[in-house]
């Protein structure tokens, strides 16, 4: 006899209750993911980031906008086309089997995602020309290629460490922008 009967229980099927427990405790477990979910996407618009506003060309003049572009980081995020297209060099492919994957491309949707943002410098992702030569970076404007005057590649290079950035520039109909950063240090 049930030793449960005097009090009206039926027979508890003891697997049955183990399922009941387990599909508790997941929808328990679930609910707390939602409420992590939503609270998560329901940033407060102070931390939103708000669209870019450009402010004039500094010039047509690729030589004077690059020194702009170095000084401001205004000029910066506003001449900086984002999506941009970052390339990185793994130099210790090259030579192997696997070199073909030595260089890889990816797509940054925000200017503070750039790699080589540098938040202790004021934002900027190309150091000012004060900085660079304290830090002892060299800068070198690439000649034009005969097939294509509408882009410039500029050069940071640390001698002899192999630290080599490229950033590349397309002349647009209204000023020069940023549209690619690739780092072929070794």
């Amino acid at each position: 006899m049930n030793s449960l009967a005097g009090w009206g229980a039926a027979y508890v099927n003891p697997r049955l209750v183990r399922h009941a427990l387990v599909a508790a405790i997941l929808a328990q477990t679930l609910s707390g993911c939602f409420e992590i979910i939503n609270s998560s996407t329901d940033a407060p618009a102070a931390q939103a980031v708000s669209p870019v506003t450009r402010g004039p060309c500094p010039s047509q003049d690729f030589p004077v906008f690059l020194d702009a572009f170095g000084e401001s980081v205004e000029v910066q995020r506003g001449y900086t086309h984002i999506p941009l297209s970052y390339g990185r060099l793994n130099a210790g492919l090259i030579g192997t089997p696997r070199e073909n994957e030595a260089f890889t491309s990816r797509t940054i949707n925000s200017f503070e995602a750039i790699p080589i943002f540098d938040s202790k410098d004021g934002g900027r992702i190309l150091r000012s020309k004060a900085k660079r030569r304290e830090r002892g970076l060299k800068i070198r404007v690439e000649p034009d290629r005969e097939d294509d005057r509408n882009t410039k590649t500029v050069t940071v290079l640390l001698p002899p460490t192999g630290f080599h950035l490229e950033f590349v520039f397309v002349s647009t109909d209204t000023c020069w922008e940023l549209v690619r950063i690739d780092d072929r240090s070794k």
